[in-house]
Formats: C-alpha cells, structure tokens, sequence
C-alpha cells in the first residue's frame, strides 16, 4: 500500500539565485498519529550504516572538595563513543554496563562524602545511554548525542522525509537526607534538531521544594515539550499518583517519535542530529550557604540526585524517504 502524507504536515520556503544553491527552509516538523506510523510498516528505510553517521559522548562533574577532573568527551564514526568523568578517580566498566556499587562503578557517600559521577554512551548506531549521579554539594551532567547527513536523492520532484527514533526509558530521582538537607534537581532534556533549528524537544524535571521540611519534603516532577510516560504526575488534580518524597521512582516509557519534515526537494541535504542531555545537582536550602555539603559523625551524611537513560541496542534511529 502506498503512503500518502499530506503537505498540510509542513510547508517549503523556497530560495534560488544564479550561481547560488537551492536554499530550503523546513517549517515546525509533525508527530505522526498511530495510524499513520502503522502505515510505515513494511516501507523502506536508511539505517545509520546507510548515511554518514557520526555519534559523540561526553561527561563532566565537579564537588566540594574534590579536585575538578577534565571534562571527557568522544567523538566517533562507525564505533560507539563512551565516556566516564568522577571526582575520585575511579575507571569503571563503560556504559552499556550499567554501574554497581564497588569495583565495578558507584561510589559509596557513606564513607566518600561529597562526590560526583557520570557516565555516557552513544553506541555506533546512536542508541544513547546515560548515568549521572551525585551525592552533597555536587554536580554532574552527561549528553549523548548523534548526527546525519541525509540527501535527498536527485533526479525526482520531492520526497516526504520522515524520522523515526526512540527515547529510551528515563529516571528523574533524587534524595534527601533529614542529617544533611539541600535542594535536588534530577533533569533530562533530548532536543532533535534540523538543519541545527530545534524540531521536537522533550525535558523532565524532578526537584525537591522544601528540603528543610523532612520527612515531608515536597518533590515535584515537571515535564516541558513533548511529555515523557512516567508512572506519577505531580501536575494534574489528582494525588493518588503523585511523586512519593520517600521512595525513588519508577522510569519512563520508552516513548517512539514518528517525525515528518515535509516533502523535500530532490538533491536537497538534510543535517540532522539528536542529543540527550542529563544533569544532576544539589544547591543549599539557604542562599550563598553551605549547607548541601555532607555532614560527618560516624559516617557521612548526604543528599543526592541522580538521573539514568537506558537505551535498548535495536531502537536506532531510522530514516524513511517516501514517494
């Protein structure tokens, strides 16, 4: 069955002079409808194997202290880009193994105090995966991120460009300690750009209100762009699932994004690139103190936060260039 996608989804401006390329100028992209994704079933597709795909890890962090490490980054083509940044020095496996406590990752804050560490993967075919955690007066962020050169083919009219990729399950979570009380922020953001102009974002927001108040501490989830499937939503009238100040909570849905761009002239090449970003932090309850540090009597006591992106190896993204 042939897929008929109507131009009412975008619009073309269009720019020409002598001697001076075809300039095309994509208006806001589309989500596609359940059905409409249905009827790409059975269409051909461009894996990243098929374009030039490029793929790009980094990781930074920094705590009370610690000495501040460098910031790591990779960059690669055809092999996954993976990173890992900590405050004491550690060299744990990469992701996709994900961190244990011990040798094999995650600090302990009972006995290090303040610290930060992340992780992040991009593997060749750009599934991303993140790990950024924290625990007293820290921060920590890791992004994730591909990018495609994507030509439409000449010698025909136009072709409808559509994108298909995956956010994989995300966690927003965070802790707070009633010896050691601060503000938390857990934050993961994925922007898919065009052309280096933003096409579809998504962000969520976990944060901790009134720290000082423990055990009743408010912790709100805030979503911004396209929403994210978590299992609590502390932004409707209900209270029967909002976020529990006592307990980290669940991740996620992976949530699939169907994109259309438009029909693009032939010949026409398209740059486009996806990027994850999480970002874990504390911050004092009070202005200009110090009181997210950890605190010592017969072990260290601390607030934290954490955010995780748990990529699946056969969501790559897909790219789909339609009659």
């Amino acid at each position: 069955m042939k897929l008929h996608l109507s131009m009412s989804f975008t619009a073309l401006l269009w720019a020409s002079a002598a001697g001076i390329a075809q300039a095309v100028t994509l208006l806001p992209t589309r989500e596609l409808s359940p059905t409409e994704q249905s009827a790409l079933s059975g269409m051909p597709n461009l894996t990243p194997s098929a374009v030039p795909f490029r793929v790009a890890a980094t990781a930074r962090v920094s705590a009370h202290n610690e000495t501040t490490p460098p910031t790591r980054t990779e960059r690669k083509s055809g092999d996954a880009a993976a990173v890992y940044a900590g405050t004491h020095g550690t060299s744990p496996a990469l992701l996709p193994t994900w961190p244990t406590p011990g040798a094999n990752g995650l600090l302990d804050f009972a006995t290090q105090g303040d610290l930060a560490q992340a992780w992040s993967t991009s593997s060749e075919g750009g599934v991303p995966s993140l790990f950024v955690t924290g625990y007293g007066a820290f921060r920590a962020e890791a992004t994730a991120a591909w990018s495609a050169t994507l030509t439409v083919p000449s010698g025909t009219s136009s072709r409808e460009v559509v994108v298909r990729f995956v956010i994989p399950p995300v966690s927003v979570n965070g802790t707070t300690t009633g010896d050691a009380p601060a503000l938390w922020r857990s934050r993961m953001r994925a922007d898919f750009l065009v052309n280096g102009f933003p096409a579809w974002s998504t962000e969520a927001l976990r944060l901790t209100a009134n720290p000082m108040d423990t055990p009743n501490d408010t912790v709100v989830l805030q979503q911004f762009g396209a929403p994210l499937g978590f299992p609590h939503n502390d932004e409707d009238a209900a209270d029967s699932n909002d976020t529990d100040s006592g307990s980290t909570e669940g991740p996620s849905s992976p949530r699939i994004v169907v994109l259309t761009l438009g029909r693009v002239p032939g010949g026409t090449v398209l740059e486009l690139s996806l990027s994850l970003r999480g970002t874990a932090m504390t911050v004092p309850a009070s202005p200009n103190g110090t009181g997210n540090r950890c605190k010592r009597e017969d072990r260290y006591f601390c607030s934290g936060a954490t955010v995780t992106v748990r990529g699946d190896s056969r969501e790559i993204p897909l790219f789909y260039l339609l009659p």
